[in-house]
């Protein structure tokens, strides 16, 4: 999915984070980058794999999440428990899904282009920090996300469907399609995540963009 905004020189791309494993990335995705002066992603990739954890004075998951957490207790080593009970729920959330092989995504690709400098090569922007998706997410309450690592529980395949449904329908640039399997195959089904989590800082960013 490629698009360009009408009367301006901004265009957007749906990209994919990963894709499975073994598989291509849309066709239009290197000349994209190639053509572009400036490139805006989500977020620093490596800074959000360093910082899944809640701060030290922050109620542990346990007593944040009860419902859900009773059944993690009674389904997982006491280890892996006391190394859950720290993380944000969010990064809870994928811990619980079962794992898929996956491949780099877009963002890469356009990371390892954008280091190149013969000839130079389009500059990288972040859409939000690592702070301000953290804000978001603490913006949906505790019950909310109880309810969403319980849906987890019971769905632990979701993340391959979820990934395979959204892949097949990228390449195909159908949008309609993708945001229907994200808000029926993933935590986005609960409107409070998919609302604070999803969109306000990424439609400030595009605002700012489209004002370059």
């Amino acid at each position: 999915m490629y698009f360009e905004i009408e009367g301006s020189r901004v265009h957007l791309a749906g990209t994919m984070h990963r894709v499975p494993k073994a598989h291509r990335l849309a066709p239009w995705v290197p000349s994209a980058i190639d053509a572009a002066r400036l490139v805006y992603i989500e977020h620093e990739e490596a800074a959000s794999q360093q910082h899944p954890l809640i701060s030290p004075w922050a109620p542990r998951l346990a007593q944040r999440l009860p419902r859900s957490w009773k059944r993690i207790e009674s389904q997982l080593p006491r280890a892996t428990i006391l190394q859950l009970n720290v993380l944000r729920p969010r990064a809870l959330v994928s811990c619980l899904v079962e794992p898929v092989d996956l491949d780099p995504g877009v963002e890469h690709l356009a990371l390892a282009i954008s280091a190149e400098t013969h000839p130079p090569r389009s500059q990288i922007k972040h859409l939000e920090t690592i702070a301000q998706a953290d804000a978001l997410e603490d913006k949906v309450s505790d019950e909310v996300w109880d309810e969403a690592v319980s849906w987890i529980l019971d769905n632990p395949a979701s993340s391959t469907t979820l990934l395979e449904s959204s892949y097949d329908a990228w390449m195909a640039g159908d949008v309609e399609a993708i945001d229907r399997i994200s808000s029926n195959d993933s935590i986005n089904r609960f409107p409070a995540i998919k609302e604070a989590v999803s969109k306000p800082v990424h439609q400030r960013s595009v605002r700012q963009a489209l004002a370059r």
